[in-house]
């Protein structure tokens, strides 16, 4: 970070993500220390713009998040319809 302030950019912390795709499931992580930073551990998934990305970029956890959405969403409509006729039937 202070490479980076030498040329008048100033980062926040927070505010920064790497993603490195790699083939291996337990990454090592990338000590940083020598350069006055920290230890940066690796995540096992990415969100980004609604997506979200894992190492090997199979988009398993991606389609599971999405498809239990759709079948709740698909439940509730099918407890709203049964609530909604039952209300007509008055």
């Amino acid at each position: 970070m202070s490479l980076l302030e030498q040329f008048g950019l100033i980062i926040e912390y927070g505010k920064t993500e790497v993603f490195h795709f790699f083939r291996v499931y337990n990454p090592p992580f990338l000590d940083l220390t020598i350069l006055e930073g920290s230890i940066l551990y690796p995540n096992k998934t990415w969100h980004c713009l609604g997506f979200i990305f894992d190492r090997k970029l199979t988009f398993h956890q991606h389609i599971d998040f999405y498809a239990n959405k759709a079948i709740s969403t698909v439940k509730s409509m099918k407890m709203l319809g049964n609530l909604s006729q039952s209300l007509i039937s008055f």
